[in-house]
């Protein structure tokens, strides 16, 4: 699967040799133009011949039908991106001709081919790739352009009519000759111009994406959303079994606190709460999976191991319970209700993914082991206790020091007994 950026610029590259078939056509147009005016007037070179006239012929006609035809092929939504090359390697073939007609018509020096329009034809071509953003195609292009106009411009500097030169000269810079090249340079300058138009419209697309990006993380875990391609994403919907350190945060009686608090005081009250949280996960490895209401579901380990992730997750919880009776310390220099908080960890093979369509994403992670840390806080609550931690805890962190035992409870929803422990925090 393509990433947004692949499909982004696959779309400026189509969009691009559409408008370089326009301008394929606006160049044919004006070289008719051109031949018509100078045969209008008489100003075609004595030395023409009749097959060099039908070269010019061909030259035009060919030139607009590779406009149109990259045009149709853009519409009809069958252009691919290795046709840039045959469109690219078309124009500078059809350039070379054009400058070769210049001395070929009147048999001048071949080193005065750049004096006349058809080498204004080379810069719109070298504009052309300004249009492609495809750096390795830009630089092939030009560099064969570049070796075609010094070929053809040292191809014979002395095989030249006697006055063919200033013949040449002469009717390179008649009226009609120099009307097709102020037509060309404002061609030229125009095509710069949208060049940079367009480059800055692509920017601010993309800065669009990434303040849409930026943004869509406040609502989605921000350690998902770097460099959360379609690709990775497309991936991340699939689902995986992982293990990992899940932690569940609950405020006690949080219920009579926000009835007493009223509802402007409690936003504020969760505001500070889901902040403390957050900082406490700032240099963790960690994935603030969701806020519910007045606790948290927080996994550690998705992007490290199971033992670094519950060492991750024990961390955490001891830092959070610090911070929060600092918190409760100065609700009550306030005045204010003391805070209390119940903390639970288990760890074991969860589902972890991206659940729901493309219209609405939901990163979570399911299975027994979330439940079982869904019933180990709540046990934690109906004891009183702070801070329980299950056995596959300890025995994956290798933290076992100043835990004291519950022993083996069941639980409402597991399978079997498990093991738990708390740490007892000391209060200040």
């Amino acid at each position: 699967m393509r990433s947004y950026a692949e499909k982004l610029i696959g779309q400026a590259d189509a969009k691009a040799e559409e408008l370089i078939g326009w301008v394929r056509i606006a160049i044919a147009l004006i070289l008719a133009a051109t031949a018509f005016g100078l045969a209008s007037v008489g100003e075609v070179p004595p030395g023409a011949a009749l097959n060099t006239l039908a070269l010019a012929v061909f030259i035009i006609l060919a030139t607009l039908a590779i406009g149109v035809c990259a045009v149709i092929t853009v519409r009809k939504g069958r252009y691919r991106s290795w046709m840039a090359w045959g469109f690219g390697l078309a124009d500078i073939g059809l350039v070379s001709l054009n400058l070769y007609l210049a001395f070929a018509i009147s048999g001048a020096s071949s080193t005065l081919a750049l004096s006349t329009p058809a080498a204004l034809l080379a810069c719109v071509v070298f504009i052309f790739q300004m249009f492609r953003y495809r750096v390795r195609l830009q630089l092939t292009l030009s560099i064969c352009m570049v070796l075609m106009i010094a070929f053809l411009v040292f191809m014979r500097p002395m095989e030249t009519v006697q006055g063919a030169n200033i013949e040449f000269l002469q009717t390179a810079f008649t009226p009609t000759t120099n009307t097709a090249r102020i037509v060309l340079y404002a061609l030229i300058a125009g095509l710069a111009v949208f060049a940079v138009w367009r480059a800055r419209r692509l920017l601010f697309e993309v800065a669009h994406q990434t303040e849409v990006q930026r943004n869509t993380t406040r609502f989605l875990p921000s350690e998902l959303g770097h460099d959360l391609n379609d690709a990775a994403l497309a991936e991340l919907q699939e689902g995986r079994l992982v293990p990992l350190a899940i932690v569940f945060v609950d405020i006690r009686g949080f219920t009579h606190m926000s009835e007493a608090l009223g509802a402007s005081d409690t936003g504020a009250f969760l505001t500070e709460f889901r902040s403390i949280v957050t900082d406490c996960t700032a240099d963790l490895d960690c994935i603030i999976d969701k806020f519910i209401g007045d606790g948290a579901l927080i996994i550690f380990g998705l992007h490290t191991d199971l033992a670094q992730g519950c060492q991750d997750a024990v961390t955490f919880a001891r830092m959070l319970l610090m911070a929060v009776n600092e918190w409760s310390n100065k609700r009550l220099t306030d005045g204010k209700e003391e805070i209390r908080i119940v903390v639970a960890i288990h760890a074991g093979d969860v589902i972890a993914g991206a659940i729901g369509d493309m219209r609405r994403l939901e990163f979570s992670v399911v299975g027994g082991t979330v439940n079982e840390a869904s019933r180990i806080e709540a046990y934690a609550k109906s004891k009183d206790l702070e801070l329980v931690v299950s056995q596959p805890v300890l025995t994956s962190s290798g933290l076992t020091d100043g835990w004291e035992s519950l022993g083996r409870q069941s639980l409402r929803g597991a399978s079997q007994p498990i093991e738990l422990s708390t740490l007892r925090i000391v209060r200040r």
